[in-house]
């Protein structure tokens, strides 16, 4: 028997984890791409949605835990990312296969949970019931599988000690235990021979007891003799003092009470103790078989653990199939890094048409080569520059992780990371403001990216001067076009930045396109082709709510310089 809980015998090895197969993503890019939790969220925003929110439809806990894995750590390597392509697309057209998956996989408890239970002597009987009937489940999972052939290649698992498991569980506890493990009640017959005895004497000495009241009265002729029970006196007879007078010489006083006498018989009393302290015996014995079984279910720890991540896969892979299908995504096709060529037609943010509906989100497609890598974008606040830059970052994870895309045609080449700047904020605890954050991871991914990464950067240069701003900002991009030469997509305020083109080959301007009459501004989210020199800063004040008169005041200064941007002086 084991007692301490700090023993973890579940645990049989630890693996080391390739990063070389996996994409690099750091923990600014999850939350930049707002993969977990949406920062609206953070913000005390009720509605809205992360991407996991957007497409995480698993229905068991080792699914969920795992997709978050895979959303965080998508393939590198295209063999795996076509192998998990092709088993969504095989769910994906089999709505009654999917439907057989999606049944079994709604009563599949927490297996990874509960083996950590059992390693930790943790567990109580009706985990053992739930480990045994998700195992049970589990087994008609793989058959389905298998069956139709939603693999390439069949399942296989330990089915020996999968059995032995489930017989071990199902021959021992009983279907509807207690859930102390304390109490008794949970060990079936037949399981143990002293055990059995126990019962059976506690079984005939309640039954005595409960015939001995009609027995007593026959015999004394007392009408009104009672037997009853109470957890501080144990069992008694009760005679009414007008009829005391007649009891039986083996009658013993035990209690005294105003209209009554209570008594005990030698008998009764030996059929009490077989009651009462059988009970407590009855309750070590089933504890200690119990303690036994777990010591034997821990053999079985590594084929429970293999089972419980194939349905943690199965549900990951169903998951991107729902997902898919809810939200109209389409397969990818995926090439490697080296082909570099990336393609999206009519590309979709998956969190933000879900928030907003699809038929309100406007599309953007997008494509990179090994001519046309570094997309300079142009466009006010509010236009969509960060939505459209995002949503090509979200798409390659979704895909390089196994899943179906939003998009009317995607052809992808693989990236070996992830790196962003998006948003500004300081970090007041450590002290740094926030052009210093902003700078200190530019810097990480000027250091770390290389020629298949994929960087998205948005205002960098803004939290300092406007001359210092677009002079850092246009080195960076010098530098990733002429170095690092990564698919980039750079979005900025600085319209002085568009006539790179003209000295960096493989840059091109691109614009989100904006239709302003009067004073009012009307966002058309669209991206096309050429910069533009247009901020309409005055106009999205104006749409924020800026008074009138602040806003008037500013046409006025703006009007004074032909180049705001750089004149700045000319306005004080």
């Amino acid at each position: 028997m084991y007692t301490q809980k700090d023993k973890l015998f579940h645990i049989k090895k630890i693996r080391n984890e390739s990063k070389s197969e996996s994409m690099q993503i750091d923990f600014g890019t999850i939350n930049n791409l707002e993969i977990f939790y949406s920062n609206r969220r953070r913000e005390g925003s009720g509605n809205s949605f992360s991407l996991i929110d957007t497409i995480d439809k698993t229905y068991t806990a080792m699914g969920g835990r795992l997709l978050k894995t895979w959303i965080t750590n998508p393939l590198t390597k295209i063999e795996k990312i076509k192998n998990r392509l092709d088993i969504v697309e095989n769910i994906f057209n089999n709505h009654k296969v999917r439907e057989k998956i999606q049944d079994n996989l709604k009563h599949i408890a927490d297996i990874e949970r509960l083996i950590s239970k059992i390693g930790t002597n943790t567990a109580n009987a009706r985990d053992l019931i739930g480990l045994s009937n998700s195992l049970i489940l589990t087994t008609k999972l793989i058959d389905v599988i298998n069956e139709h052939k939603v693999f390439k290649e069949k399942l296989v698992y330990d089915e020996n000690s999968i059995k032995k498991t489930i017989d071990l569980i199902a021959t021992t506890i009983k279907n509807e235990p207690p859930v102390s493990i304390h109490i008794g009640g949970m060990i079936k017959e037949n399981v143990d021979q002293t055990l059995d005895d126990i019962k059976e004497s506690i079984r005939e000495s309640k039954e005595w007891i409960s015939q001995l009241e009609s027995i007593e009265k026959k015999e004394t002729g007392i009408s009104t003799l009672k037997v009853g029970f109470t957890s501080v006196f144990g069992y008694y007879i009760e005679v009414s003092k007008v009829s005391s007078s007649h009891v039986p010489g083996h009658y013993i006083r035990k209690q005294t009470l105003v209209n009554s006498e209570r008594y005990i018989t030698d008998d009764l009393k030996y059929r009490e103790d077989i009651v009462l302290n059988a009970e407590e015996k009855i309750n070590k014995i089933e504890l200690e078989i119990f303690q036994k079984l777990l010591i034997e279910l821990l053999e079985f720890t590594p084929s429970l653990q293999d089972v419980a991540r194939i349905v943690g896969q199965i549900d990951c892979l169903q998951s991107f199939s729902t997902s898919a299908i809810e939200n109209n995504y389409v397969k990818p096709n995926i090439f490697d890094a080296l082909h570099f060529d990336t393609e999206l037609i009519e590309a979709r943010h998956p969190v933000i048409e879900k928030s907003i509906g699809r038929s309100e989100f406007t599309p953007n497609s997008t494509t990179f080569t090994k001519k046309e890598f570094v997309h300079l974008i142009t466009g006010p606040n509010m236009s969509g520059k960060s939505t459209y830059i995002r949503q090509i970052a979200l798409i390659q994870i979704m895909a390089q992780a196994g899943s179906f895309v939003p998009a009317t045609k995607a052809n992808i080449s693989i990236v070996d990371g992830i790196f962003t700047r998006i948003g500004a904020g300081d970090a007041i605890a450590q002290g740094l403001s926030t052009f210093m954050v902003e700078m200190i991871e530019t810097a990480k991914i000027l250091n770390n990216a290389t020629k298949n990464s994929l960087i998205i950067l948005d205002e960098v240069g803004r939290g300092t001067s406007t001359t210092d701003g677009l002079s850092i900002a246009k080195s960076v991009i010098e530098f990733i076009h002429n170095k690092i030469k990564a698919k980039t997509l750079f979005a900025t305020h600085f319209h002085e930045l568009i006539s790179l083109d003209q000295k960096l080959k493989s840059l091109r301007n691109y614009h989100i396109e904006a239709v302003s009459t009067g004073s009012d501004i009307k966002f058309l989210h669209k991206v096309e082709k050429g910069g533009t020199d247009k901020s309409y800063g005055i106009e999205v004040a104006k749409l924020a709510g800026i008074p009138d008169e602040v806003i008037l005041r500013a046409k006025e200064l703006l009007n004074q310089t032909s180049n705001p941007q750089l004149k700045i002086e000319g306005l004080f």
